[in-house]
């Protein structure tokens, strides 16, 4: 964009040039827009001769439409004005936005009579429709200055709707319609018995353009409203996105912290018995070498295992449940729950395919969920049912409501200021394992209500695996294999 037309954008934007274009709108509308070119006295003398009402209602109608057009610009840059000087003071001021149409108004009737000599009735309508705009525009909370078109649709509507009044010969007594030529319809009316019609005609039009008005103001508050609600929820939607991101960040550090410590151990015992064979490579007996080196195979292949369930979520392997709640109490030292989680192992535990890593992971969520709950005794049973492994935890805590127990598996949604994504990733770890979980829960409340204990209690289910397994090994797939 080069300078010329920067400076012709700016000059655009300008908060002077949208009033002045009005103001110079309005004193030119009136060389064109005129009882002449409307053909109002003619059609107002047709309807005296030939005693035609439809004539006087025709004329009544172009000399509303005629007083709309003339009035329209004039008000619209006197509230643009008001609204402009509303803005640079900083704050909402209802004594800015009338005073200065107040002045305005008058001024561009006074300049419009003196240069073409049409004298405009600055009373009661006028009075009527600053006062009406300025309100409505206050009542849908428009900035004048910046939102130009709603401030035209406002205006418009009213001040066409305000200037049928000067039509209502009922209304001439109270200020409305001292204008040559609409004394002259309302005589006309007289004349032709038809009073009573243009009253009842012109305070219609007036009643319904002005609800017309006040409907559009509060669609235009409602509209308002939902932007807002909208942007509203565009920005919280962004907040908990970055939050589940780094939440997600924190959860998969933890993991491989719990990785590397489990592979530890089978780390060490490849190096021991690696150290050992290379430094007794002679004296070594031959069953003992074939035995260590089985030990180091299997050590490498629990480590690969483990790599996949990490790098695969859907790795899966069968395994007793005994051995998989073994490596989940390791996960679970008194140094780090502070010695409240009970854990009791059943005998007659079904073997399931899992992958151990991502189920071990949601449970200790739920495990960590009871303890920031404030429970000071959790409890995590292995037990058969049916053909399932069921897996509960159980606790003593706060529980929670019925309201949070129906959003509780909502991504993002906590009662502690946490990011919520605790229960979601471990519903979603047993759902991919082609389980189901369950959460009961009573608060203190309805504890003595109904006597239920209280606190929270999760219920995982789990299938049978299909094939047996050997007792604590399982079988180890490639990834995708269920």
């Amino acid at each position: 964009m080069n300078d010329r037309t920067t400076r012709r954008v700016q000059w655009a934007n300008s908060p002077g040039v949208y009033p002045a274009a009005l103001a110079a709108l309005s004193l030119i509308a009136p060389a064109f827009l005129n009882v002449r070119t409307f053909g109002i006295m003619r059609l107002l003398w047709s309807s005296l001769e030939s005693g035609q009402i439809i004539d006087l209602l025709d004329a009544a109608i172009r000399m509303a439409i005629l007083n709309a057009l003339r009035a329209f610009p004039i008000y619209l840059s006197a509230f643009t004005l008001g609204g402009a000087a509303e803005a640079r003071l900083g704050r909402r001021n209802l004594v800015a936005v009338i005073l200065i149409p107040a002045v305005v108004v008058p001024l561009g009737y006074t300049l419009i009579d003196w240069i073409y000599g049409i004298t405009y009735d600055f009373r009661m309508p006028a009075v009527l429709s600053i006062l009406a705009v300025a309100a409505v525009l206050r009542m849908g909370r428009t900035q004048v200055s910046q939102e130009t078109w709603k401030t035209a649709a406002v205006v418009g509507i009213l001040v066409f709707g305000l200037q049928w009044l000067d039509l209502a010969p009922a209304l001439t007594r109270w200020g409305f319609g001292h204008g040559e030529i609409s004394m002259d319809i309302k005589s006309a009316g007289e004349v032709l018995g038809a009073a009573s019609l243009l009253n009842t005609y012109t305070v219609s039009m007036c009643a319904t353009l002005v609800s017309m008005g006040l409907l559009l103001s509060k669609v235009m508050v409602e509209y308002r409203i939902h932007i807002r609600l909208v942007e509203e929820d565009r920005r919280r939607s962004l907040e908990l996105a970055h939050l589940q991101t780094e939440a997600m960040r924190a959860r998969t550090g933890r993991e491989l912290d719990h990785l590397m410590h489990d592979l530890r151990t089978p780390l060490t015992t490849i190096q021991g018995l690696s150290s050992t064979l290379a430094e007794y490579p002679f004296e070594a007996d031959p069953a003992q070498t074939s035995a260590y080196a089985r030990r180091i195979s299997e050590a490498a292949d629990r480590m690969d295992g483990m790599i996949r369930e990490m790098l695969y979520g859907s790795h899966t392997q069968r395994v007793p449940a005994q051995v998989f709640a073994r490596k989940l109490a390791s996960q679970l030292p008194d140094e780090k729950t502070g010695g409240i989680v009970e854990i009791v192992v059943a005998d007659d535990l079904p073997c399931v395919t899992i992958n151990a890593t991502r189920l071990t992971r949601g449970i200790i969520n739920l495990i960590d969920n009871a303890i920031d709950a404030g429970s000071d005794m959790v409890k995590l049973e292995f037990r058969r049912d049916g053909a399932h492994l069921c897996i509960s935890v159980a606790d003593n805590g706060a529980g929670m409501n019925e309201q949070d127990l129906a959003r509780c598996l909502n991504g993002g949604f906590s009662t502690k200021d946490s990011t919520g994504l605790g229960l979601p990733f471990a519903a979603a770890v047993v759902k991919d394992h082609g389980g189901t979980m369950r959460i009961e829960s009573a608060t203190e409340e309805v504890s003595r209500r109904t006597g239920a204990p209280r606190g929270t209690v999760v219920t995982i289910m789990l299938p049978e695996a299909r094939d047996a397994c050997e007792a604590g090994k399982g079988d180890s797939h490639e990834p995708g294999d269920h």
